[in-house]
This record gives C-alpha cells, structure tokens and sequence, in this order.
C-alpha cells in the first residue's frame, strides 16, 4: 500500500493533464496521486481555457510542481493527448508559493531572443529564476522564438550591471554567468522548447559525447528530444541512472553523439 502524505496542497490547472505525466515528472507514485484524485477515475485531468480543476499533490511537491509544470505538461503529451487540441493558457496555483513580483524597486531591461537562446540560458545570464521570467513573459512549455522581445526585472541598484547582456555573443553571455560553456546546445534554433535548462558543452578529450549540466526543470525525455536519434533510455543506461525521475540540478551527464 502507498501511504499518503501528512499534508497536501492544490494545484488549480487550465490546461488538460494525465496524472502520469504528474508522476513522471515529480517521481510520486502514481497510486498515491489517483488515492488522492478518485475523480479522475482514467487518470485525465480534463481542463482548458473556460474550464478549471483542481488537483490534490503532497504539499513538499507544490514548488516542483510550479518550477517543472512545462515539463509537466509536456512530459510524452502526444501520447497521452491530441496535440492539435492543446491550447497553453495560465495556471494558476492555491498555495503559499509566489512567484517575485516587480515593483518601482525594480528596472525594466528588455531581451532580443537570439538563435541558439533558451529560457534557462536567459534565467541564468540574467540571474533570475525561470520561472518568473516564464510569469514575467507569459511563455509557455518553454517556447521562445528568435526575435522575440523578453522583459527582465531586475534591482535598481544592480539592474546597470546586466544591461549590455543583449549586445553579448553566446560566448560572452556564458563568461559572464561564470560558465565555462563555450557552445550552444546541439540543434538548437530559434525557438527552444524541452531541455531548456541545462548547460551543454563539448568534450574535448572524445569528441563523440556531449556532457550536459542538469538544472531546475530538466527530465531525461526533455534532455533527449534535443539530439536527434538519442532516447531517454540512452542517456539513463549511459549513465546508470536507474530512476529516470530523480535526476538533480548540477549532476552531469554523457550523451553519446548519433550518426
């Protein structure tokens, strides 16, 4: 039997979400979310735009939740549902999280998304959470395009230090976070989605492998998707990893080059 948790929280969805793209993600067990969520007797939580339904987690996971929601929703989403009926509208959470709001304390510093970007790449130059740039630009599943306007808030007394990071080459950006990333993730374009944030670099010693530097929101499906011909299961057999789900910000992972 699965125990249930002490305490719990609700998330208030809008858009359609399977309890195992959930459980997937977060590594909850998936009985312990449908004892928790008997309505959804096939595991379906049914919302979109006009309607909203709420869904019961263990209150530990409510800020992993809101942190990895785009991986979440976009965990194996075109097997569990219709792409073409997918709509991205807010989610809206019922818990003590907040995501940092800007006030007059703050400066308003605008970014030009160039080929290559990603959501995570940008949080990091800009030493802000994902997430509220994510809130800040109403993006979702991560997916940004080349040429696109992205407002970052910053403090006014440090905002003057990040201004220039617009006019910075890739190269210049990763030195300036205190990367040593020298390249930008392989087949990256304009727009970015999965694995959106994680560091990549080039191994120099075997050319053949790829090192990736886990951060906040990553999972080995979205790390995957972004080389052609590598699997999920690749990387975790690669790397021994026996729990795809348990992954942590900053471990460091093998990729083996296809073709």
């Amino acid at each position: 039997p699965v125990e249930m948790p002490l305490f719990t929280d609700t998330i208030v969805v809008r858009e359609p979400v399977h309890l195992e793209q959930i459980a997937g993600v977060l590594g909850v067990p998936l009985k312990q979310l449908r004892d928790m969520n008997p309505q959804y007797r096939r595991d379906i939580v049914p919302a979109d735009r006009n309607r909203e339904y709420a869904i019961r987690i263990p209150m530990e996971q409510t800020a992993r939740f809101i942190d990895l929601q785009d991986s979440i929703l976009a965990f194996r989403d075109s097997v569990y549902f219709d792409q073409e009926k997918l709509v991205a509208t807010p989610l809206r959470v019922s818990s003590d999280y907040r995501v940092e709001l800007p006030s007059d304390q703050y400066d308003k510093l605008i970014y030009t998304v160039k080929s290559g970007d990603n959501v995570g790449f940008i949080a990091d130059w800009y030493d802000v959470r994902a997430t509220d740039l994510r809130y800040w630009n109403n993006i979702r599943r991560n997916l940004i395009r080349s040429g696109q306007k992205l407002v970052v808030y910053k403090p006014k007394g440090s905002s003057s230090r990040y201004r220039d990071i617009d006019r910075m080459s890739f190269s210049e950006k990763q030195g300036f976070a205190g990367r040593d990333v020298a390249v930008a993730p392989a087949g990256s374009g304009g727009t970015t989605g999965g694995g959106s944030t994680a560091d990549v670099m080039q191994t120099g010693s075997d050319a053949d492998y790829i090192t990736y530097v886990v951060k906040s929101g990553d999972t080995l499906w979205d790390i995957a998707r972004n080389y052609p011909g590598v699997s999920e299961t690749d990387i975790a057999r690669l790397n021994n990893i026996t729990n795809q789900s348990k992954i942590k910000t900053g471990q460091v992972i093998k990729i083996k080059r296809k073709g």
